[in-house]
């Protein structure tokens, strides 16, 4: 079973400004088409095969969707009280980082990520991103891995563009626990 490793690294808890406008997203001929809907942002969105995996805001709340063009097969929706959306950032092979936005319903863990790789890393600043699922109340069994191989369309703010979504007062439930089961690379 491959695991992800839990890095040392700093987490910088988000600021309480966030500077970053929600929807703010890079222009680009070569984006995916996405999973969201008229009048949502994208945060995240890649094509993998014959699917799309995307990370939407919009309307007070994030989406995560997984399916064929315009027919998700997975849509999970931001809980009212965000209990089930969780954001977190690892850094670590010096100098490497990776960002994700975990999206939970039941014990299904849905991490959309991207990353940098750091000067220790087979390949220093390869940049990668992906969905990763992952089961059980903890992640303890790994579920599917899709691996963005070009054109994601990536949110300069990704997270956080979804954490200024939140009321303010559950921002800090937002952040993954420190050394805990999803604070790591995947």
């Amino acid at each position: 079973m491959r695991r992800w490793h839990v890095a040392a690294g700093l987490f910088a808890l988000l600021a309480a400004t966030v500077s970053v406008q929600p929807g703010a997203i890079a222009s680009s001929r070569t984006q995916s088409a996405s999973q969201c809907l008229a009048g949502e942002s994208v945060v995240y969105s890649c094509r993998f095969g014959s699917r799309i995996g995307s990370v939407c805001a919009g309307g007070g709340g994030a989406h995560y969707r997984f399916g064929k063009p315009g027919r998700a097969e997975i849509d999970i929706a931001s809980a009212a009280d965000w209990s089930n959306v969780r954001i977190g950032m690892v850094t670590g092979q010096q100098g490497g980082s990776q960002h994700h936005i975990r999206f939970t319903q039941g014990d299904s863990h849905y991490i959309v990520y991207h990353g940098v790789d750091g000067q220790l890393a087979d390949r220093p600043g390869r940049t990668y991103s992906g969905v990763t699922q992952v089961l059980g109340p903890n992640g303890e069994w790994e579920g599917n891995s899709w691996n963005c191989k070009r054109g994601a369309q990536i949110d300069p703010g990704f997270e956080d563009t979804v954490a200024a979504m939140v009321p303010e007062v559950l921002r800090p439930g937002l952040i993954e626990t420190r050394g805990g089961a999803f604070d790591g690379w995947f």
